[in-house]
């Protein structure tokens, strides 16, 4: 359940709790600490990252190799991702071709039966 801090501060004065309230839900972490009359509510805004420290045995060359490596990847991926944006544009194109040419094939076909069957029909 989210962590809601009390209506009123030391003064007594009345404070608004929405400060606080759903903050647990968002990964933000609310600290509740007593005062005297009254609840203080601390809102830890870095809750949600990850603050772990760098590995100081890691190297500055160490650091940009992974980059361009991760940056030569990221141009690998792109290049990919336009020739395949290319190809399902292609197959779009063909698809639709597809779709038209067998739509004629099959009035075609009906309008020719149709015929065949109207002259098939003995003349009275």
């Amino acid at each position: 359940s989210p962590t809601r801090c009390r209506d009123m501060d030391s003064t007594g004065i009345r404070r608004k709790a929405s400060m606080c309230e759903g903050r647990a839900e968002h990964g933000s972490k609310a600290i509740e600490s007593g005062m005297e009359g009254g609840t203080e509510c601390e809102v830890d805004l870095y809750g949600d990252f990850n603050l772990a420290p760098l590995e100081p045995d890691e190297s500055y060359e160490e650091v940009k190799a992974r980059a361009d490596k991760a940056e030569a990847e990221v141009v690998r991926l792109s290049t990919l991702v336009e020739s395949l944006e290319k190809q399902n544009a292609a197959l779009q194109n063909s698809n639709t071709t597809l779709k038209k040419n067998i739509s004629c094939l099959y009035k075609t076909a009906k309008l020719e039966i149709e015929r065949n069957t109207g002259s098939s029909k003995p003349l009275s």
